[in-house]
C-alpha cells in the first residue's frame, strides 16, 4: 500500500500517524509519483483513490488519465475533490471548466448550462470524456485481432459536504472477463451504484456517539417508526438520514493499556 503527500513539511507527523507499517509514504506531487516513482504491474489489480483537498483542476485530469493508462484489468480508480469554487462570488463556471479541461468540454455546452447546483454533473461529463480519451490511447497497444479492448466503467458518483461541498467518482477498468463479472453481479441493486452523471447524495446528520450507539443497537431488526419512538429527542428527518447510511458509517473504539 502507498500514500502520496505533497506536503513534506510535516513528514514526521504523517509517518507517526500511519495506521499500518505496510504503507509506503511518498512525499512528492502526485504527477511525479504516478509517472516516475511507482512500479506498475500488469498482473496486479489496483485500487487507487486520488483524494485531493483542492478544487477541480487540470492536474487532476492529467493524474486520472495517467492512472487509466497504467492500471490493469479489474482495477478501480476513485477521484475526490472540492466543489468550493462554486461558492466564489463572480466566478464564471463555464470559463472555469474551459480553462481546466477545455478539450473535454462538449462544444454544445453553453454558459447558461453551467451553474452552482449542477457543476458536479458537468465535471462528471468532462471527466468521462477524459478517461475515454485515455482508454483510446491504452487500446492502441492492444492487438485488434483479439477484440478484447479495455473500457472504463463508471460505478459510483457521490456528492457530500466535508466543510466544503465535495464530489467523488469511481471507475472500473475492464476487459471482457471483468465486464462480464460486473454485469452478472448484483451491484446494480446497490442504491449508490451510478453509471451516469446522476449523483448519490450523502447527507449524514450530526449525532453524538451515544446516540449512534443507541440507534445501532436497534437496527436492522426494529423498523424505522419504532426507532424514532425510541429516541424521540432526535429529529425524525435526521434519523432517516442516518438509517439510510448506517451500514457504512464509521465506528470508532478507543482502547487504553491498563498494565
Amino acid at each position: 500500500m502507498f500514500s502520496i503527500e505533497k506536503d513534506s513539511n510535516h513528514q514526521k507527523r504523517y509517518d507517526f500517524n500511519k495506521p499500518y507499517n505496510c504503507i509506503t509514504m511518498h512525499y512528492e506531487n502526485s504527477s511525479t509519483v504516478l509517472n516516475k516513482i511507482l512500479k506498475w504491474d500488469e498482473k496486479e489489480k489496483y485500487f487507487i483513490w486520488l483524494d485531493y483537498d483542492g478544487c477541480f483542476s487540470r492536474n487532476m485530469v492529467d493524474d486520472l488519465k495517467t492512472c487509466v493508462n497504467k492500471l490493469s484489468n479489474g482495477s478501480y480508480i476513485c477521484i475526490s475533490f472540492s466543489l468550493g469554487v462554486s461558492l466564489m462570488e463572480g466566478k464564471d463556471l463555464y470559463d472555469y471548466l474551459i480553462k481546466e479541461a477545455g478539450e473535454y468540454v462538449s462544444p454544445e455546452l453553453k454558459k447558461s448550462d453551467v451553474y452552482n447546483t449542477n457543476l458536479a454533473n458537468r465535471i462528471w461529463d468532462v471527466l468521462i470524456e477524459a478517461v475515454k480519451d485515455a482508454i483510446k490511447s491504452k487500446n492502441s497497444g492492444v492487438e485488434s485481432s483479439s477484440g478484447d479492448k479495455y473500457t472504463i466503467e463508471p460505478v459510483m458518483f457521490f456528492q457530500y459536504k466535508d466543510n466544503a461541498p465535495m464530489m467523488t467518482i469511481c471507475y472500473m477498468l475492464a476487459r471482457e472477463n471483468e465486464r462480464r463479472f460486473l454485469n452478472e453481479s448484483d451491484i446494480a441493486q446497490v442504491e449508490f451504484y451510478k453509471k451516469t452523471n446522476s449523483s448519490y447524495s450523502i447527507s449524514v446528520p450530526q449525532l453524538t456517539w451515544l446516540e449512534v450507539r443507541k440507534i445501532n443497537s436497534l437496527l436492522p431488526e426494529v423498523d424505522e417508526e419504532k426507532v424514532i419512538a425510541e429516541v424521540p429527542f432526535i429529529e425524525p428527518a435526521d434519523l432517516k438520514k442516518y438509517i439510510k447510511v448506517y451500514k457504512y458509517y464509521p465506528n470508532y473504539l478507543e482502547g487504553q493499556d491498563t498494565l
